[in-house]
């Protein structure tokens, strides 16, 4: 539907309320399909900032943007959440115990 809609006279650059434009609303969204075919028709992604505090979900935005920039034609969108599940699961496995003295023991007794 995106492809039909660039062939008859969409236009791509048109912002929203807030000022995205159709390439910010894909990547923020994650549509890596219709965020490849707006790069192809010449839009720019804007920096990394800009879209992280925006993100409809965590991803790994970095490869996200790199495969973009490759103009890789697919991606397996598993690839984008396996940096956050490995770092999440680095978080669990982390000792909060914030006393080094204090055991896990007392720690969730107190």
């Amino acid at each position: 539907m995106s492809e039909y809609l660039m062939d008859n006279g969409a236009q791509l650059d048109m912002e929203d309320n807030d000022g995205w434009n159709s390439l910010d609303l894909a990547i923020i969204k994650m549509n890596y399909d219709v965020a490849v075919l707006l790069k192809r028709r010449g839009m720019v992604p804007r920096d990394k900032e800009m879209y992280i505090k925006n993100l409809w979900q965590e991803y790994d935005l970095d490869l996200f943007l790199t495969s973009l920039e490759e103009d890789r034609e697919k991606v397996e969108y598993d690839r984008f959440f396996e940096l956050p599940k490995r770092q999440r699961e680095e978080w669990l496995n982390k000792d909060l115990v914030v006393d080094i003295r204090e055991t896990w023991k007392t720690w969730a007794w107190r």
